[in-house]
């Protein structure tokens, strides 16, 4: 996928000299920031509604749109920026701005999905009859746990690390 960002230097001249079909009027930037990201939603809206089990070809097919219509958006984005700084100074703001909404998206993505990962009942392997809680039903015992439903230890692998979980009064701690 990162061939398409490798590569971008050789359609680059067309996206810079050609309006985006159907969306001239917009200007020749705009036209192409919108294009790019309507087919960057539409090739990850394929990618989500195909998944593995459909193909790898087709969900392949659909990565490789995501990543040469969001190397087309940098190409743009990058002329826009050059076009609409007014001196050297100015453009150093724009691209320090730029830097740093991309590295403010990593740091909040990463962020997400380590938050989602340390929630309890994240994974394949969720605590034995719980739901998406880590409630148990009422009379609903895991495996182990005496009649009166004091603690007793389980071990529940996750999917990143390994670790013990104690049941007591109805939930998994």
């Amino acid at each position: 996928m990162g061939l398409a960002y490798s590569l971008k230097v050789l359609w680059a001249p067309l996206v810079d000299r050609v309006d985006a079909p159907l969306l001239g009027r917009l200007g020749r930037r705009r036209s192409w920031i919108v294009l790019s990201q309507i087919v960057v939603a539409i090739a990850l809206i394929g990618m989500a509604a195909t998944g593995p089990k459909v193909g790898l070809t087709i969900l392949g097919a659909f990565a490789l749109l995501t990543a040469f219509a969001s190397a087309t958006q940098d190409i743009v984005v990058d002329a826009w920026r050059i076009e609409a700084a007014a001196d050297a100074d100015e453009l150093g703001l724009l691209s320090a701005s730029y830097q740093f909404g991309y590295r403010l998206a990593v740091l909040v993505s990463a962020c997400s999905v380590s938050m989602a990962q340390s929630m309890p009942n994240y994974g394949p392997n969720p605590p034995p009859n719980t739901d998406s809680f880590g409630q148990v039903p009422s009379g609903a015992k895991p495996p182990g746990v005496s009649r009166n439903g004091h603690r007793a230890y389980a071990y529940v692998p996750n999917q990143h690390r390994r670790h013990y979980r104690y049941w007591h009064h109805r939930h998994w701690y």
